[in-house]
This record gives structure tokens, sequence and C-alpha cells, in this order.
């Protein structure tokens, strides 16, 4: 059978779920690694309104990015609101306008403070797999640095919270006041540890944003988290694992004469 075209897929996701609009325009949003997404203007009896369609490559990701932006938003979580997903893998949600964080340490230390709310967030009902089957998975690849995790494998935690998944600054929008915006792509949202994301934040904030963002995020992050930081090496290891082999799609800068990426 031959495959939809993304386009084509998300012009009829949109107008199953508004029969009544016409759509006006549709781009093409670039940046993300996870799959095809677009924002379409939307012409509807009660006004002009902009969504985004896209289809996350993990099967079951749109449910769970669907159901995860319902419950934080009503926790006051900045997040787009869902409007509808289908079980085939794509998700509808609103657009919401936005761009790169301006100052680099005080978007990080924000990201902090957004991301112990995330994790204070009742996650019960939601159905998320757990972020320690995840870093046993790792351990057990092939991977260069999987001995090494293996000799830092932690315990599962006691108090177990609800994870983002894959925090970093392209995952992030910012208003042209420097205000959050909106945390967004919450198709890797899991249980576990908070340290967790923390791990893999540090790692792209620092590619990102630089040494003096990431350890201000990091800062900011351990004044608010109840549970110590014992397992964070674990899971840095465990960030390299998993984004070493996708890096060369991550559009990040190089590395300026005489410096190095790390």
């Amino acid at each position: 059978m031959t495959a939809v075209p993304p386009k084509i897929e998300a012009e009829a996701a949109v107008l199953s779920w508004r029969p009544d609009g016409e759509i006006t325009d549709l781009i093409p949003l670039t940046g993300g690694t996870s799959g095809p997404a677009f924002r379409i203007d939307l012409a509807l009896p009660e006004g002009d309104r902009s969504v985004v369609w896209r289809r996350p490559h993990q099967a079951g990701s749109a449910r769970i990015e669907f159901n995860c932006l319902g419950r934080v938003r009503k926790f006051g979580i900045p997040a787009p609101e869902p409007l509808a997903f289908s079980d085939d893998g794509w998700s509808l949600m609103a657009f919401v306008p936005g761009g790169p964080a301006a100052d680099p340490v005080m978007a990080a230390e924000r990201c902090a403070e957004c991301l112990a709310a995330v994790h204070r967030v009742d996650f019960t009902h939601l159905g998320l797999p757990n972020a320690q089957d995840r870093l046993t998975f790792w351990a057990q690849s092939e991977s260069p640095y999987a001995e090494l995790l293996r000799k830092r494998m932690p315990a599962p935690p006691t108090a177990p919270v609800l994870l983002h998944g894959d925090l970093w600054p392209g995952n992030t929008l910012w208003t042209t006041e420097g205000e959050l915006a909106a945390l967004i792509d919450w198709e890797s949202a899991m249980l576990g540890d908070p340290w967790s994301d923390v791990g893999t934040a540090r790692l792209e904030i620092l590619w990102a944003w630089g040494r003096p963002a990431m350890e201000a995020f990091t800062a900011r992050f351990a004044a608010q988290c109840p549970q110590p930081p014992g397992a964070l090496a674990a899971w840095e290891i465990a960030a390299v694992i998993r984004l070493e082999p996708h890096l060369s799609h991550f559009g990040l800068s190089k590395p300026k004469k005489g410096g190095t990426a790390l």
C-alpha cells in the first residue's frame, strides 16, 4: 500500500477535526528530529486559528503526548493545548508562537524551574513507560559507553515522577519578553528518577547554550528537587549513548576554532 504523504495526511486530519474549517496555509516546521510537522492556518466560523500537526516516529507516542499535554496544563505548565490525536500516530495541538531564548543563562534557570514543576504533576492513569527500563536497555547496547553505564547503574527510584523525557533548548519556545511560552514535544514522557531529565538536558544545554547556562540550570534545579543527584552520572552516560547516533541530525553549530563540542 502506498504511504500517504505527510502534507496530505495533515490536511485530512485537520479537516476531520474541524470539518467547518478552511485551510489557508500549511507551513512545514523544521528543526526537530522526531517526525514531520506542519503549522496549519485555518479560517473558522469563530475566527482564524493556527494549529500544529505532527507525526512522531515512535508508536503510541501520539496518545502519550495528547494525555500529557492535557495533564500538565492543568498544573500550570506552559504547554500547547492538545486538540486531537490518532492511534495511527498523528497528534494535533494549538500553535504557540515563540522563538529561541535571548538570554541562555536566564532561560536555563527558567527551564529548571519548569522542569521541577513538571516533576510535581500527578501522573496517575497516564500509563507511561518506565525510564529505568530504558536505562537497562542502553546499558546492554553495543555503545562503547555501555560498560561504564553498567558500572554506575542506580537502583530504581523510590519516588518516581513524571518526566518530560526530552528537555533541550529546541523543545522550548520563548516570548520576546524572555518568558517561557511553551515546553513542547511530550512524546518521550516517562516515569522515573527526576535526575533522568537533568542528565539529558545538561548535555544538550551545554551544546546549545554553553557551560554557564548548563551550570545555572543544574544549580537552580538542585535547589528545588527533594531527591539527591546520586543517579545523575548514570543518566548523563545514558544520554550520550542515546544521542550519539543522532548528533548529525541535530543541526548543532560546529565548534569554534580551537574549541571542542564538549
